[in-house]
């Protein structure tokens, strides 16, 4: 997924795979040419494998369970190498083979070699330790995922051996599975190769977390999606001892992302903090109303993101110079003369954009795993590729909570009727973008027939209004030609007029405006990142919310701030925090936009646009393909909530009393 997209096609090699199942399957229905040994083989001895291999490292060896042998040779990773549980369990040799175990054990020792015999023959002759069944489940469109990994040993010698090595809360395992063999890029069977346990996670060097991520889709890509990986921290774990003298043992992982839901947001400020903000000159804030009336005042030292943008309201050249900063107050221009303005509540004056206030929380609260390595990150390219969805006209309904500036203004007056930019926020990143031509159409030299009196003589596209009667609604151009428009700003023009004459309006600034319509499959969007968000709002988010402890997750804090934003723009989006690969923080919307589809390829960093088509049953003669889905079913669902909306939508215009003209009262549908 690139962004925030939904709806973006499978990855380039995903497809390449598909297609290659289908066409070797199929190879052969027209009878033009066989199946060869190989891809029979392929088609009908494929088998699964898994691997499991632990992160602990021994210091010491005192921990080695019994008397195992040389301790020296088993300090440090070399212990881990040595029980990998993978046919079994297995060693791993420094030149990245195996040393499976074989045969039966001919003497008493615990730690040997043997198949059968591994931790002593006083319970008779028993096979080492293995993986039994692994299950991996993906939550929340995949953002974070859980693995339950089952085990079996068979003494109590392998029993302490797999909780030395695998049974440790927060340490990292990598988990590894696929098919052992797969189609390469031109559709010939392969056989699997070797992966990261054997080529990465043992490096004496420390591996990051972000790193071993992109490994693991390296690798997926090598393997053409036979192949994946899951670098996960140890949840929890259970075991039970059987009748029969095995034990069963049960880990359960989870990927590293489910962080973004324990780390706090509320954290102390630090000392500097504090002492900026209490030697922080009298603001505006302090001025208006008493200090208990004031959101950010009373909560300006709770912790250290309220610290951090208070600092900032204090730095008022901060608002000046940076367009990421916007001072509502400082930028409209008052006519107290003219209209009855209200003052503006200095609690909601202040506003950050979105990617501002991301770039502060991954510097301020974010704690680092290494100085180059963050816990989470937050996409770096999500700039122009966070969109949101949006509706001709569509303005922020509380501006106590988000605004957004459109484009220079040029886009708006022409294509959406009657909405212009305000002039106060042109020191403001736009929000406003569109991807597509657009088609407009721009004043003529004449709007209707020569014959026609009082037609106004255009003669450029710059038309200038001399006079603009509110009353009469009559506008009067340079020159004297004048002409009377409706209650809806249409302009009244004499007849006969010309068809091919765009028609015009005027607002009530008297303004005259051309018509204009943006193409059709053109996709108009918001960017996030590009949003305002009201700083008290930021305060009022980090005060609520706590659990039980006082503390405040960054996942909750973030869903406020989507939550508010939605709220704000009449819920015609839906943004909300979501984690991709296991670690980047993005923002997804499950509104998007409309004519995305058509526009994806114009979208920067978009991996794939190709659409995949996949043969659900049978064959297809004419592309020599044959279906590999072993199931294909939909589910469909009518929620409570658009049940409602089709109830109401359907009885609004009833009349007749006793008659009900809903299906759903009755439980049947037509």
């Amino acid at each position: 997924m690139t962004g925030n997209i939904l709806g973006e096609s499978v990855l380039d090699f995903v497809q390449e795979e598909a297609t290659n199942r289908q066409k070797i399957l199929g190879k052969g229905i027209d009878g033009t040419e066989r199946k060869t040994a190989t891809e029979l083989h392929y088609i009908n001895n494929r088998n699964t494998w898994v691997k499991l291999a632990s992160s602990v490292s021994i210091v010491d060896d005192s921990r080695l369970p019994f008397n195992i042998g040389s301790s020296e040779n088993l300090k440090g990773l070399n212990l881990a190498k040595k029980s990998v549980l993978f046919n079994g369990l297995s060693s791993l040799n420094d030149d990245k083979t195996y040393n499976f175990r074989s045969g039966v054990a001919t003497d008493a020792s615990i730690w040997n070699d043997r198949l059968y015999g591994l931790g002593g023959t006083a319970q008779g002759i028993q096979p080492a330790p293995g993986i039994k069944d692994v299950n991996v489940v993906s939550k929340n469109n995949g953002a974070i995922r859980n693995a339950t990994i089952n085990i079996v040993a068979y003494n109590r010698f392998q029993f302490e051996l797999i909780e030395l090595l695998y049974l440790r809360l927060g340490f990292t395992l990598l988990l590894e599975f696929g098919w052992n063999s797969y189609l390469d890029k031109d559709g010939k069977p392969k056989k699997m190769g070797s992966t990261l346990v054997e080529n990465e996670f043992f490096k004496e060097k420390s591996i990051s977390q972000m790193s071993m991520l992109g490994k693991i889709q390296k690798m997926q890509e090598t393997y053409n999606g036979n192949y994946d990986g899951f670098f996960g921290r140890v949840k929890n774990f259970t075991w039970d001892f059987k009748p029969d003298g095995t034990y069963n043992i049960r880990v359960d992982l989870i990927s590293l992302g489910d962080v973004i839901e324990a780390l706090k947001v509320n954290i102390p400020p630090t000392k500097s903090q504090r002492e900026n903000s209490s030697a922080a000159t009298k603001s505006e804030i302090e001025t208006y109303g008493e200090p208990s009336d004031s959101i950010i005042l009373a909560n300006k030292n709770s912790n250290r993101l309220s610290a951090y943008f208070y600092n900032c309201i204090q730095n008022k050249e901060l608002f000046k110079s940076n367009a990421n900063y916007f001072n509502l107050a400082g930028a409209v221009n008052f006519r107290d003369s003219d209209y009855n303005y209200k003052k503006i509540d200095r609690n909601y004056n202040y506003f950050v954009s979105f990617g501002e206030l991301i770039s502060v929380l991954e510097k301020e609260i974010i704690p680092n795993i290494s100085p180059s390595d963050k816990q989470l990150v937050f996409d770096a390219g999500a700039k122009d590729t966070t969109l949101m969805n949006y509706t001709p006209n569509l303005i922020s309904f509380n501006p106590k909570v988000c605004i957004f500036k459109y484009d220079d203004g040029t886009l708006n007056q022409a294509d959406i009727n009657n909405v212009y930019v305000p002039q106060y926020t042109k020191s403001m990143i736009s929000a406003f973008a569109i991807l597509g031509k657009k088609t407009t159409t721009t004043p003529k030299a004449d709007l209707g027939t020569a014959s026609a009196p009082n037609t106004p003589p255009l003669a450029s596209t710059k038309v200038k209004i001399a006079k603009y009667d509110q009353q009469t609604k009559t506008v009067t151009l340079e020159g004297g030609a004048s002409f009377t428009i409706d209650d809806n700003g249409n302009a009244i023009l004499p007849q006969p007029r010309d068809p091919n004459t765009p028609s015009y309006k005027v607002d009530d600034m008297g303004k005259l405006k051309g018509d204009s319509s943006i193409k059709e499959g053109s996709m108009v969007f918001l960017k996030l990142y590009s949003m305002y968000i009201n700083i008290a709002h930021i305060f009022e988010s980090l005060s609520k919310n706590y659990d039980k402890d006082g503390n405040l997750s960054i996942y909750k804090f973030l869903q406020e701030i989507c939550d508010g934003i939605n709220s704000s723009l009449a819920n015609t989006t839906k943004i909300e925090p979501y984690i991709k690969d296991d670690k980047i923080v993005t923002f997804l919307e499950r509104k998007p936009p409309q004519g995305l589809s058509k526009n994806l390829s114009k979208i920067p960093g978009v991996r794939s646009t190709k659409n995949l088509e996949l043969q659900v049953f049978g064959f297809d003669k004419s592309k020599n393909e044959s279906n590999f889905l072993k199931n294909i079913k939909f589910n469909t669902k009518i929620t409570p909530m658009l049940a409602n909306q089709i109830s109401i939508g359907a009885t609004a215009s009833g009349t007749t009393v006793g008659e009900d003209a809903t299906a759903f009262s009755n439980g049947i549908m037509g």
